[in-house]
């Protein structure tokens, strides 16, 4: 049996969590821009959405 030494081997993301993330919330805001909702519950995604975009570009600074 061989052993692998897990420093021999390193792997890189090519894309960051926060990219990931990013991208999420504009597929997400499209679907929410496509479906009917009632004005108020669209109202409490758009500030649920727009909060998390700022928290995630005031970690990228």
């Amino acid at each position: 049996m061989t052993t692998r030494d897990p420093k021999d081997r390193t792997e890189s993301s090519s894309r960051s969590s926060r990219d990931i993330a990013i991208e999420f919330l504009k597929v997400q805001e499209e679907a929410l821009a496509s479906e009917p909702l009632p004005l108020s519950r669209r109202e409490h995604v758009l500030r649920y959405f727009t909060a998390l975009r700022k928290q995630l570009e005031s970690e990228s600074k």
